[in-house]
C-alpha cells in the first residue's frame, strides 16, 4: 500500500501547465509520407506513427505500464503553426470519435487475450492470403492491410514500453527495480504473445486501452474485467 500511495502521488503530482498534446502532430508524420496512398491506408500509417512515435514514460513506482504522459510535451518544442497544420490534416482525414460510431463502447478484450497480439497478426496475414485472389477483394484487402499496419505498430509500442522499463529499472534499486524489470519481461513477452498470468493479461488490457487513448477515443469502456480476466 506504500507503493501505491507513491504511485498516486507521482501521478497527481504530475504538472501539464505549459504542455500541449502532440498526438495529432504524431498522427500528422505518418499520414503526409502516404498523401498518394488509399485513405485507409494512410490514415493507418498515421495511428502507427502514433502508437510508436510517442513517449513511453513509466513511474517509477508503476506495476501496470502505459500512460498518457506521452501525449504531451512542452510548447516550445512546437509551434503553434505546426500543431494547427496539423491539426487540420488530421481533420480532413476524419476522426475516430462517438459521432462516427467507432467510440464509446467496450472493445472485444477476449481475442488479444486468447491468442495474443502476434496471434492476431497472423490471423490478419492469413486473411490477407485468403482473400487476395477474390473477385472484387479491394476494399477487404485495403481494410486487412490498415489493420496489419495498425497491429503491427501496437506490437511495437508495447515492446517499447518493455525496453523503456528495463532502462528504467537500471536507474533504481530494490523492489522499484524488480518491478520495472518484471514490468519489461511482461511486455516483451505481450508484444508477440498471449499472456499466461493474471498480471501479463492485466498489463495487456491496460495497454489496449491506453493505445484507444492516443487514438483520442476517450469514452472507451473497459467493460467486464472480471469475466473476460477471470
Amino acid at each position: 500500500m506504500k507503493n501505491l500511495e507513491k504511485l498516486k502521488s507521482e501521478i497527481t503530482n504530475k504538472n501539464f501547465d505549459g504542455h500541449v498534446d502532440v498526438c495529432d502532430y504524431l498522427m500528422y508524420l505518418g499520414l503526409k509520407e502516404h498523401y498518394n496512398d488509399n485513405p485507409l491506408i494512410a490514415k493507418a500509417h498515421g495511428i502507427a506513427s502514433v502508437f510508436k512515435a510517442h513517449k513511453k514514460h513509466i513511474y517509477d513506482y508503476d506495476l501496470v505500464a502505459g500512460s498518457i504522459h506521452g501525449r504531451y510535451t512542452h510548447n516550445n518544442e512546437f509551434s503553434h503553426t505546426e500543431i494547427e497544420h496539423a491539426r487540420k490534416i488530421v481533420d480532413n482525414y476524419g476522426r475516430n470519435t462517438f459521432r462516427t460510431n467507432v467510440d464509446h463502447y467496450a472493445a472485444d478484450f477476449d481475442t488479444p487475450l486468447k491468442i495474443g497480439i502476434g496471434g492476431m497478426i497472423k490471423k490478419i496475414e492469413k486473411s490477407i492470403s485468403t482473400h487476395s485472389s477474390d473477385v472484387d477483394s479491394d476494399k477487404k484487402i485495403t481494410f486487412l492491410n490498415s489493420a496489419l499496419i495498425t497491429m503491427k505498430a501496437f506490437s511495437d509500442m508495447i515492446l517499447q514500453y518493455g525496453k523503456e522499463a528495463q532502462a528504467k529499472s537500471e536507474t533504481l534499486q530494490g523492489e522499484q527495480k524488480a518491478n520495472l524489470k518484471e514490468i519489461s519481461r511482461i511486455c516483451i513477452k505481450l508484444s508477440a504473445h498471449k499472456p499466461d498470468t493474471f498480471h501479463e493479461a492485466l498489463q495487456l488490457v491496460w495497454l489496449i486501452h491506453i493505445a484507444f487513448l492516443y487514438e483520442k477515443r476517450f469514452a472507451m469502456a473497459l467493460g467486464r474485467l472480471d469475466q473476460y480476466l477471470y
